[in-house]
């Protein structure tokens, strides 16, 4: 009554997996990156039959052997990775793309078939699924019901997807079709082999905050609130005036200036917006906020670092003519002179899956010019 997985390799190699019974084999097959060369053996060798979702309760006691031509190692080698793993972590997929490009389309349709490859039940957002004349799902649902979520774009699709699935608590692995890609790690060339190896168990996942910014006027909500990844910025609408505001933390005083505005930015938007005004790199599991003045009116200001949980608000002063509030430069909200803007710790952090390899400090080196004069090391 044991059940019989047997696997051969493109090399000829064969490896047989033993399990407790018989329907244990099948459920374990449907979610194995050998899916497709895999068939369900049974006691005589009865050829294929239906594969069932596996339940991610079970853990079914695994006793293997090898064929008389392959070494056990190839099956090891696949359980320390953590393919049976993976493969049941991940069963339900969903893939946003940014729309616009023919790039995108070509990276799309390798993730989808890689994916489809692998067994995974496949979900694709409206949009995206209207580039390869499928049907698919609103983008507010995106979330719902699935078990990984794939971007294919830049760091700003990512930006905006962070917003909609933030509360599902659903990982979400970006495929770099943008610029610097901070947050969007698979390049188009290794779409299929990171795709493979992270539904086979070898990734990571990051948890990264975002902010929430609510407006006040007259001390009611004026607006509904906002959602970022990044960074929340307080502007002063037009390029040729400044506008001047007070800013609290914790309800405490910290100083009033004259400026462009300020950007309040989690450690992800370390490295975007608030890099180029001058605000330092921040590890991206650091528990703090970095507050930076855009263009003051001053000589001293300088970038302020607080701690995660800070309430920091802002207050519009009088002389502010058109300000604006905008978080990760996709969601825009006009202010009127003497508003508030508070922004606070977002209560569902992303969830953020990278391969195994990647490496923050490589990411900094290799998209922000550093190291350009070669030391002993690397």
């Amino acid at each position: 009554g044991r059940g019989l997985l047997a696997h051969r390799a493109p090399n000829g190699l064969a490896v047989r997996v033993r399990l407790a019974n018989r329907g244990a084999a099948k459920r374990i097959a449907r979610r194995t990156v050998f899916r497709g060369v895999l068939r369900h053996v049974g006691k005589s060798g009865d050829g294929a039959a239906p594969f069932q979702p596996l339940n991610r309760s079970e853990e079914p006691q695994l006793r293997w052997q090898p064929c008389q031509a392959a070494p056990l190692r190839i099956l090891t080698a696949a359980l320390k990775r953590g393919t049976l793993k993976g493969m049941a972590e991940f069963r339900t997929v969903a893939v946003v793309a940014r729309r616009g490009s023919p790039h995108v389309v070509d990276s799309l349709a390798v993730v989808v078939r890689t994916l489809e490859a692998a067994g995974v039940d496949v979900v694709l957002e409206a949009a995206t699924a209207q580039m390869l004349c499928r049907s698919g799902v609103r983008r507010e649902m995106i979330g719902d019901g699935v078990d990984l979520v794939v971007v294919v774009g830049g760091d700003g699709s990512i930006l905006g997807v962070a917003r909609d699935v933030a509360h599902a608590g659903v990982p979400v692995l970006g495929v770099n079709r943008g610029g610097l890609g901070f947050l969007a790690d698979v390049a188009p060339s290794q779409i299929a082999a990171k795709l493979a190896a992270v539904l086979g168990g070898e990734h990571t996942v990051e948890e990264r905050f975002l902010l929430e910014a609510e407006v006040l006027r007259n001390g009611t909500p004026a607006a509904s609130t906002a959602a970022a990844l990044n960074d929340v910025v307080v502007h002063a609408g037009s390029m040729s005036r400044m506008m001047d505001f007070s800013l609290f933390v914790d309800d405490e005083f910290v100083y009033g200036q004259r400026s462009d505005g300020v950007i309040v930015s989690t450690p992800t938007g370390s490295t975007a917006y608030a890099l180029s005004a001058g605000g330092p790199i921040m590890h991206p599991r650091l528990d703090a906020v970095v507050i930076v003045p855009m263009f003051p009116h001053t000589l001293t200001s300088r970038p302020l670092v607080v701690h995660g949980e800070s309430r920091i608000s802002i207050r519009i002063g009088e002389a502010a003519s058109a300000p604006q509030l905008s978080c990760d430069s996709q969601v825009d909200i006009a202010l009127r002179p003497s508003d508030e803007v508070r922004i606070a710790k977002h209560l569902h952090p992303l969830r953020l899956a990278f391969p195994h390899g990647h490496n923050f400090y490589e990411s900094c080196r290799s998209k922000l010019d550093w190291a350009t004069r070669r030391s002993g090391h690397g």
